[in-house]
């Protein structure tokens, strides 16, 4: 959000990155720096801004942005720890300060100093290497989080820091160290036993981004699938649901301890997300996923069968084994599960002469979208039958 004054653009915000695009000329640089410490909070704000905003032509403000890391309003520290980033010169001043900053007790201007430690560069790695190990959790937390933005390749460095820190004591260390675990991928295997007792936390954001992070991992979380499986059933809300069937659709392997439950999700539920989910996390594992969508075909909710029908089409040609089912349900009850056999048929692309009469008696079908999907299969079948 943008404020207007009558004599300065204020911008408030997380990144404070706003409406003034173009840096401010080199010689009002001064004047800016004694705005730093002027009585005045709205000034001070200001000048940290727009120096950051003057870019590099304000690599003297330096000094004075470092010691307005320390200023008792906290947009003034988060400006000024974003300036650091944007002006970009003397980070032998700059990152210790920033290294600092940390610790401060306020989110947005730890952020904005994380922030500003990535836009520093290389030059910032040795001071971040040090601060790994810290005695103070948040230093190790968000010099985890810089090391790693600057250098993807210090993953076994940033690895086992995030590991202790998924076991602090406070929950917003906890959560953030999952968040980063989440960018790292799959470098952080070592983290899953820490990762799976997360999903017994008590905070929910804590657990959910525990989930996330098990599927950000891959193969290397396969341990976790029993636990995560739990949180698929249809006591837990949906959002919670959606996460745990997208982690798993993630993760793989062991098909039989959780396919048939992400299957379930395809049933009638009070949030369209959640199908989608799991049509999608069944999807990604492909042909490994037929043989459980086949036993879905035949399940007596007719919602299920729908949606497996149209899991089946987005896997495509892998799904042939269940072409005869597809045609089978060509005649179910519901015109819908029909409407998405017939397309399932199509896309699959096996151009047979059973399925083409199936799909020609469906032509006939007493619902216009059967009839529609029908022929548009038949088309797409004759074509692929005509290029063999």
């Amino acid at each position: 959000m943008t404020i207007t004054t009558p004599s300065i653009l204020r911008v408030a915000g997380i990144f404070f990155a706003g409406a003034l695009g173009s840096a401010l000329p080199a010689q009002e640089t001064a004047a800016l720096i004694s705005r730093l410490s002027n009585e005045s909070v709205d000034m001070r704000r200001d000048a940290a801004e727009l120096l950051g905003k003057s870019g590099a032509a304000a690599g003297a403000a330096v000094p004075a942005l470092v010691a307005a890391l320390k200023d008792s309003d906290v947009r003034v520290r988060a400006n000024a720890a974003w300036a650091l980033g944007k002006i970009q010169q003397q980070p032998e001043q700059a990152v210790p300060a920033l290294i600092e900053t940390f610790q401060d007790d306020d989110w947005t201007v730890r952020h904005n100093a994380s922030l500003s430690i990535t836009w520093l560069g290389k030059a910032a790695i040795p001071a971040l290497e040090g601060a790994l190990q810290d005695k103070r959790e948040r230093v190790r937390l968000y010099s985890s989080i810089a090391l790693h933005r600057i250098d993807g390749s210090r993953a076994p460095a940033v690895v086992p820091v995030l590991e202790q820190l998924l076991g602090s004591d406070v929950s917003e260390i906890r959560f953030v160290a999952a968040q980063t675990v989440c960018a790292v991928g799959t470098p952080a295997a070592t983290t899953v036993p820490k990762l799976v007792a997360l999903l017994k936390d008590k905070d929910a954001p804590v657990y959910l981004t525990a989930i996330s992070a098990l599927g950000a991992v891959g193969e290397a979380a396969r341990p976790a699938v029993p636990e995560l499986v739990k949180f698929v059933q249809p006591t837990h809300k949906s959002d919670v649901r959606i996460a745990a069937v997208t982690a798993l659709g993630q993760i793989g392997g062991d098909l039989h301890l959780w396919v048939p439950a992400a299957t379930k999700m395809l049933g009638p539920t009070t949030s369209e997300s959640v199908p989608a989910a799991a049509i999608r996390a069944l999807n990604k594992i492909g042909a490994k996923a037929v043989p459980y969508l086949v036993t879905a075909l035949r399940d007596e909710d007719g919602t299920i069968r729908e949606f497996a029908a149209e899991t089946l089409s987005l896997i495509g040609e892998p799904a042939a084994p269940a072409v005869p089912n597809l045609i089978d349900l060509l005649k179910d009850p519901r015109w819908e599960v029909r409407k998405r056999s017939a397309n399932a048929l199509g896309l699959i692309g096996v151009a047979d002469e059973k399925v083409l009469a199936a799909l020609r008696a469906a032509t006939r079908d007493s619902e216009e979208a059967v009839r529609s999907y029908a022929q548009s299969a038949l088309a797409t079948l004759n074509q692929r039958k005509s290029r063999s």
